[in-house]
């Protein structure tokens, strides 16, 4: 699993076969992920990490 805010870092972990989460700042627009977040506070983190 790796958690990202760059599309360099997204790139990395997905070539490296990693789960991904990405919290981008504000300005930068989300790389494509496994779950996209606006804080590492967001219950929708749990919840994910449960379906495993």
């Amino acid at each position: 699993m790796a958690f990202e805010d760059s599309g360099t870092g997204a790139r990395a972990a997905r070539d490296a076969g990693l789960r991904l989460i990405v919290v981008p700042t504000p300005s930068t627009r989300a790389p494509s992920a496994d779950l996209a977040l606006t804080t590492l506070e967001d219950p929708a983190l749990l919840e994910w990490i449960a379906t495993w």
